[in-house]
């Protein structure tokens, strides 16, 4: 099972970033112009 988990913006993500228990994440390489991949804990 990958625990790479797509997230978008918007009240969805907020949810989500909630529900998983994270309270910072990191900003990593850029996935695209303006589309960075984060990393939690």
């Amino acid at each position: 099972m990958s625990s790479k988990r797509p997230i978008t913006v918007g009240e969805t993500s907020g949810a989500v970033v909630s529900a998983l228990g994270l309270e910072a994440l990191e900003i990593g390489a850029e996935l695209a112009p303006g589309v960075p991949i984060l990393h939690g804990p």
